[in-house]
């Protein structure tokens, strides 16, 4: 985007003065430069630049695709396409004060002083401008909107706030120097260094999460959680240290939404964040974070299941959740996706407590996890049975508390199963049978449950 920006401006300049050879020899300088700091600052260049460059090709297609839509929070929304409005607000709760006195110094500057500066400096002034609004035209372009798309505006901004202040100085500095008579350099020099030390600040007073600054005159870190995106990886690496100081650490299933960021600080095993939960459903603990929080990712069903609970452990940051981590049922048995009653639910899997039964007249607590996909009509309910190797039905299911039903919700569904005392000895097949309960009779029941349990 930048060489673009920079060939429409040789191309321009070309136009207006005629000195094609020039402006084609800068942009060739101007791009082997970029070229050149693209290789000396990112090391992965140094090792294997053709598939650096391979990855991120397809990285950029894959999260950034013209039309694609992607949840993003903007104005404590979530929306895929949060509009032209987003990519102003998110970056002006980056800016800090000195930059923001800068840039309004700088709207208001033309008035007055335009005409002072050379044609050089008003044509870079323009250029700087021009390159702004370009880089936010072409980020527009995609409905994907994060705030790091448009991070390549800060140095200009940086720029033209720097020009506002030097203009807004030297004002301040020949009032005071008329006025009381104060050396206008020296006035200049204490000017400059208290924008130093207002610039230096944010990094101080955030250390070492400095990227919790957001503007104090929007509101803060506290006004930018209600509005825009936030969350870099902070406080991630207190969770997993949490979780590396269990007594059973080395032998934990973790799953996170951010996988990638935790798994270098885990002494443990991580497993997958999926959308359906079952990712999550067999893990011990799940990490969830402030940005995907935002955005109830991976998607509203799973972000409740969690959010329901008590996290066993958190991370706040100025009175703010960060990160949370919640404890997972660690679901034994999965029913590999196939087990649907179309409008009802999907069965992800069960747990058994302690044990499943053994013997006749065992009983066993069975919890059932279900995505629902639709309604339960108030006639019908889930009964738990166990199948004999004749197709017989086995046991006695008494579910243990009223269960809250919702269309697209994760849900436990708990019951005791006991197996009756003149139960036959051998290979049981967990059954989950839909009822009709006004005739008491199987309306149809979750297929592919083929775990065989020994009945001795």
């Amino acid at each position: 985007i930048i060489f673009a920006w920079l060939a429409l401006l040789a191309l321009a300049s070309a136009i207006t003065d005629r000195r094609w050879r020039f402006w084609l020899t800068a942009l060739v300088a101007a791009g082997a430069a970029g070229a050149a700091t693209f290789v000396l600052l990112f090391p992965a260049m140094w090792v294997d630049p053709l598939e650096t460059l391979r990855l991120i090709y397809v990285e950029a297609f894959n999260v950034g695709e013209l039309g694609e839509g992607h949840d993003t929070f903007f104005l404590g929304q979530i929306s895929d396409d949060p509009g032209w409005l987003f990519y102003p607000v998110a970056i002006a709760y980056r800016l800090t004060l000195p930059v923001m006195a800068g840039l309004v110094a700088l709207v208001i500057w033309p008035w007055f002083g335009w005409r002072k500066i050379t044609p050089l400096q008003q044509k870079t002034l323009l250029a700087l401008v021009g390159y702004v609004f370009f880089m936010w035209l072409v980020a527009n372009a995609s409905p994907k909107k994060l705030d790091r798309y448009l991070m390549g505006v800060i140095p200009p901004l940086l720029l033209l706030a720097g020009f506002g202040l030097n203009w807004l100085i030297g004002l301040i500095a020949d009032g005071l120097s008329r006025k009381r008579r104060w050396p206008s350099a020296a006035v200049a020099v204490v000017a400059g260094l208290v924008v130093i030390a207002a610039q230096a600040w944010p990094v101080v007073a955030n250390y070492p999460y400095v990227l919790t600054f957001y503007n104090p005159l929007l509101g803060g870190f506290t006004s930018a959680v209600q509005q825009v995106p936030v969350g870099w990886g902070e406080g991630m690496e207190q969770a997993t240290a949490w979780i590396n100081a269990q007594s059973n650490a080395d032998q934990l299933k973790v799953s996170s939404w951010y996988s990638d960021m935790v798994r270098p600080y885990l002494t443990t095993y991580t497993t997958s964040f999926s959308s359906s939960g079952e990712g999550q459903l067999e893990a011990d603990y799940v990490i969830f974070y402030i940005n995907q929080t935002q955005r109830q990712k991976p998607n509203e069903a799973v972000y409740t299941y969690f959010h329901q609970k008590e996290p066993v452990f958190q991370v706040d940051y100025r009175g703010t959740p960060y990160v949370w981590v919640y404890a997972a049922p660690r679901m034994q048995t999965s029913s590999e996706g196939e087990a649907v009653i179309e409008g009802r639910a999907r069965l992800l899997g069960y747990n058994w407590q302690p044990a499943p039964p053994g013997r006749p007249g065992d009983s066993a607590r069975l919890t059932l996890f279900l995505h629902t996909t639709g309604p339960l009509p108030a006639n019908e309910t889930i009964r738990a049975a166990l199948a004999a190797p004749d197709g017989r039905l086995w046991g006695e299911w008494e579910t243990s508390e009223p269960i809250a039903w919702q269309p697209d919700a994760l849900i436990e569904w708990s019951g005791t199963l006991t197996l009756p005392a003149d139960a036959s000895p051998g290979d049981y097949r967990l059954v989950v049978q839909l009822i009709d309960q006004n005739i008491d009779s199987e309306v149809t029941r979750f297929p592919k449950l083929d775990t065989v349990l020994a009945i001795k």
